[in-house]
C-alpha cells in the first residue's frame, strides 16, 4: 500500500478475512473511526495516526500486531474486545490515554514530552524495551492499572504516579525523577537505585523485591 488511507469519522475498517496482512503506507484514523479485527491482522511497514477517541474492537483468540510500524496517538485511544494488541512503536504526539479490556503491549514507548494516562482498571501497558523518561512533562498516571516494563527503566526527570495498580519493574532502573504510590505495589525485579528526587509511598502502598536484588535509596 502506498500513499496515505484516510479513515474518515464514523467510518468502520473490518478484518474478516484470515490473517490480513498491511503493508506500507499511513493510515489516518479520524475521531470516531473504528477497526473491528474479527480475524487476526498484521500491520508491517506502516505509519498510524490516531486521533482522540478513534477505537479498535478484536475479537476472543485473535490479534492485531504492528511490526516495523509507528502509532502515533494524538489523544486516546479505545480498545474493546478480548484479543490482544500488539504495538511496535508508540509516540505520543500529545497528552494522551489508553482505555484497554485487555493488556496492550508495545515495543517501545517515546512520550516526546506528554503525559500518558491508563484509563482504567484494565488498561494494563507492558513495554519490552527500555523505557526512558527524561524531560519533566513526560509524566505515566497509572490510575487503577498495571504498567509492566520488561527491560530497564531510566527515570531522569519525569515522573510515574500508580494508584491502586502495580509498577512491576522487572529489570530494575535509575531513579532521578519522582515515583509516587498511592495504595498500589512497586515490584522490582532487578537492581534499583534511585539517586534524586522522591521516592514515596501512602500508608497502604506496597513495596514488593521479587528476586535477590540491590535496591540503593540514596537523597
Amino acid at each position: 500500500l502506498q500513499g496515505i488511507l484516510t479513515h474518515q469519522t464514523g467510518s468502520t475498517f473490518k478484518t474478516d478475512a484470515v490473517n490480513v496482512q498491511i503493508e506500507g503506507g499511513t493510515h489516518k484514523f479520524h475521531e470516531q473511526s473504528a477497526m473491528q479485527i474479527t480475524e487476526s491482522a498484521w500491520f508491517i511497514n506502516t505509519n498510524i495516526e490516531w486521533q482522540d477517541n478513534a477505537s479498535v474492537e478484536i475479537a476472543a483468540g485473535r490479534t492485531l500486531r504492528f511490526e516495523k510500524s509507528t502509532l502515533e496517538l494524538n489523544g486516546l485511544l479505545s480498545k474493546t474486545g478480548s484479543g490482544g494488541l500488539k504495538l511496535d512503536r508508540l509516540v505520543l504526539l500529545d497528552n494522551a490515554g489508553y482505555s484497554g479490556s485487555t493488556t496492550a503491549q508495545v515495543q517501545s514507548l517515546e512520550l516526546d514530552n506528554n503525559t500518558l494516562t491508563l484509563e482504567t482498571e484494565t488498561s494494563d501497558l507492558e513495554i519490552i524495551d527500555n523505557l526512558t523518561l527524561d524531560d519533566s512533562r513526560e509524566i505515566i498516571n497509572t490510575g487503577q492499572a498495571d504498567l509492566i516494563v520488561d527491560s530497564f527503566l531510566s527515570l531522569d526527570t519525569g515522573a510515574i504516579s500508580i494508584g491502586t495498580g502495580e509498577l512491576n519493574l522487572r529489570k530494575g532502573g535509575l531513579q532521578l525523577g519522582e515515583i509516587s504510590v498511592k495504595g498500589g505495589i512497586l515490584a522490582i525485579g532487578d537492581n534499583f537505585t534511585k539517586t534524586e528526587d522522591s521516592l514515596s509511598f501512602s500508608d497502604n502502598a506496597t513495596l514488593r523485591i521479587d528476586n535477590e536484588v540491590l535496591v540503593t535509596l540514596n537523597d
